[in-house]
């Protein structure tokens, strides 16, 4: 992924004079979501990506690939924020959005977790759009 984003940051910008492009931000779902984190841990320690699981079976509290992905470190230059589906109730931790149980979702050193009363699309629900919202403006913020 990071090798995609030079390359087409290139492509629009061969000259790096849009300050805008060194400020990208990758907002991933599910599965997504964790091979983003993945890509981008495996380039941080120097690995390439071979063979990379998909499908929701490689999503079990117990599965390999969950064990394996939890034991790498987040890279610490790259700020991660979480926004979880609990389809019983917002704000409270555990439960589970119909697809992914909370204790998959969680990560312990994300910059921010927001609890959304949702099923597993929370990124269609006004409140997840709305907690978005608030992590590219801190993000913008930030970058300026």
């Amino acid at each position: 992924m990071r090798e995609s984003l030079r390359w087409t940051r290139d492509e629009l910008d061969p000259d790096h004079k849009d300050g805008a492009l060194d400020r990208m931000v990758i907002v991933g779902h599910s599965m997504g979501g964790l091979l983003t984190s993945l890509d981008d841990t495996l380039h941080a320690i120097g690995m390439g990506k071979k063979n990379l699981p998909s499908g929701i079976a490689n999503l079990r509290v117990d599965g390999r690939f969950v064990k394996i992905l939890d034991s790498l470190p987040m890279t610490p230059d790259v700020p991660v924020h979480s926004i979880i589906g609990n389809k019983k109730e917002a704000g409270v931790v555990g439960g589970f959005d119909g697809v992914v149980d909370y204790t998959c979702s969680h990560l312990d050193s994300v910059v921010s977790e927001k609890i959304v009363k949702s099923g597993h699309n929370v990124q269609k629900t006004a409140e997840g759009i709305r907690e978005v919202r608030r992590i590219l403006q801190l993000h913008r913020d930030q970058s300026q």
